[in-house]
């Protein structure tokens, strides 16, 4: 696997095996960029930065300090005495899933809202701080509940409650999927999207075609030709005037699937697969990695994957340090 980084700043982790080659070619999802080239190495530095990056965080509002009346009525009074016991301020250790589950959907959510050319660059030419992107990010907000921040970490605790599991246990990716999903479907920030998840490799197509119905008429089906019409294509993300905003053409589906690549590691026939994957301009990205190691996979070059790290912790001064593999004690 390979880490993606320049000289100044790091946006992966250094759990790579090998570091970027740049006098060779390199895919970030589904464009090609050679890296030898300065042009395309610098396209290829804006798309990587222009992707969100998401860790561990230390100092956050502790996890089940306060419960939702919702989620208490679900779980019922006798689930509540364990549940509340055990209220961490950090996810330093076991919450590198979640963390790899919120950069795969808020990168879905940056998709969503602009054309697959959006870059930072743009953004920060024009001293933009508000919009789109930055609401996208306050959904994720450490310290946030409701709402407000349907997708942090406070409300993935709640809900996570729901399936037997507690801050401190470690998640796989098809089950943070599915919390995610929840959360989508219970606060809705955008009526026109719905996320789907599938295991075992099967993508049910009547399931994507119904959660990609349009709101008015009488709801037929979408075609295939109609679907693939969603997406804006830019040519070159770098050089456009502004990261274009969808208009807005019905309903559209954040898809998890999940499949199973081998046992303890990926088996070789897949490399191929993964690669061609990373072809399709509906692809974001791929959430797995090692045991209790999650990852997020946006690339590749030659044979290694390029990934973002969630095991490094941010401190409240802004300070990043390397994640501890072993579990914190609660406060």
């Amino acid at each position: 696997m390979y880490n993606a980084k320049d000289g100044k700043t790091i946006w992966s982790a250094l759990l790579g095996d090998h570091k970027l080659d740049f006098a060779r070619h390199a895919w970030i999802q589904d464009t090609a960029y050679d890296l030898a080239e300065k042009g395309d190495c610098e396209n290829f530095m804006e798309t990587f930065r222009s992707l969100v990056w998401m860790t561990y965080r230390t100092n956050f509002a502790p996890l089940l300090e306060t419960i939702s009346a919702s989620v208490r009525e679900d779980l019922g009074d006798s689930a509540l005495p364990k549940a509340t016991q055990r209220l961490y301020n950090s996810d330093n250790g076991w919450g590198c899933t979640i963390r790899v589950g919120q950069m795969a959907l808020s990168n879905c959510l940056i998709r969503h809202k602009y054309s697959m050319g959006f870059s930072l660059r743009q953004l920060e030419a024009r001293k933009i701080h508000s919009g789109p992107h930055a609401k996208i990010l306050s959904q994720f907000w450490d310290s946030g509940r409701g709402k407000e921040h349907p997708f942090s970490i406070q409300n993935f605790a709640e809900t996570v409650l729901l399936y037997d599991k507690l801050p401190g246990e470690w998640l796989s990716q098809s089950t943070v999927a599915t919390i995610l999903k929840d959360l989508n479907a219970k606060y809705q920030p955008y009526p026109d999207l719905e996320v789907l998840t599938f295991v075992d490799g099967c993508v049910y197509e009547d399931q994507l075609f119904a959660a990609c119905t349009l709101p008015t008429g009488d709801k037929k089906e979408l075609e295939k030709s109609e679907i693939a019409k969603e997406y804006v294509m830019v040519e070159n993300p770098v050089d456009c005037d502004f990261p274009e905003e969808k208009k807005d053409a019905g309903r559209a589906a954040i898809v998890f699937v999940s499949s199973s690549l081998g046992l303890k590691r990926p088996e070789e026939a897949y490399l191929a697969q993964i690669k061609l994957l990373f072809s399709l301009p509906q692809l974001v990205g791929l959430m797995g990695g090692r045991a209790n190691e999650a990852l997020f996979f946006v690339g590749y070059q030659d044979r290694g994957l390029i990934f973002f790290d969630p095991h490094l912790v941010q401190v409240p001064d802004g300070v990043l340090t390397r994640g501890s593999k072993r579990f914190p004690r609660p406060i």
